[in-house]
């Protein structure tokens, strides 16, 4: 899978920015690429013999709930809304237009897809365009590399991910340790006695 992210002045073009998209090459990864693609970026031209591509749309209204459930003020996404639509996905090419939504609402749009997309191989194989508003491009980039490659996003997430390693590395010696000594104190207690019986019987020998 290939993630884009656009902002919405440039997908104005919906058919002509996905043709300039698919001419776009991507170095292969172990990882879900994320591509970030601005108004200023310098795209090929397109020529008239130029084949169309096959692309499904979606506007991120369409997968909340329809009474719109809020929680702390969130406009939630309908899981169950996100698995029906994207199961009879049957273009190669996918996007979710988030528009001028609320930025909590893209985020848990972003964070849902991925658990989807963990759960069933349906968009591995494609190529996911993300268009948001241009002054978060950078901010949903790293969301979603965070999202869909479980990748820390930033330097204080790398350093709590070592603390917590630290952290069970420490549970496990205790934990080893107080087996240790649980097993210790019966052949600690058996050693005694022993120890107890032979200097008896030294002195019953005398």
């Amino acid at each position: 899978m290939k993630i884009y992210v656009v902002s919405n002045a440039v997908h104005e073009a919906s058919d002509l920015f996905v043709k300039q998209l698919a001419r776009m090459v991507v170095q292969p990864s172990k990882a879900f690429p994320v591509i970030v693609v601005d108004d200023r970026c310098n795209l090929d031209q397109l020529s008239i013999d130029d084949v169309p591509v096959a692309c499904t749309s979606y506007c991120l209204e369409s997968f909340l709930y329809a009474r719109y459930s809020i929680e702390d003020g969130l406009v939630l996404v309908d899981v169950n809304e996100v698995a029906n639509r994207l199961n009879t996905l049957s273009t190669e090419w996918v996007c979710f237009m988030l528009g001028q939504s609320d930025l909590a609402t893209g985020i848990d749009f972003v964070r849902k897809l991925a658990r989807y997309n963990y759960m069933t191989p349906k968009l591995r194989n494609k190529n996911v365009v993300f268009s948001v508003p241009e002054m978060y491009l950078a901010f949903f980039a790293r969301t979603l590399n965070e999202s869909f490659n479980n990748l820390p996003s930033s330097h204080t997430v790398l350093a709590r991910s070592g603390s917590l390693r630290r952290l069970f590395l420490s549970i496990r010696i205790e934990r080893l340790l107080l087996g240790f000594l649980v097993f210790a104190k019966p052949v600690i207690r058996v050693r005694r006695v022993l120890l107890l019986m032979y200097r008896r019987l030294r002195k019953s020998a005398k």
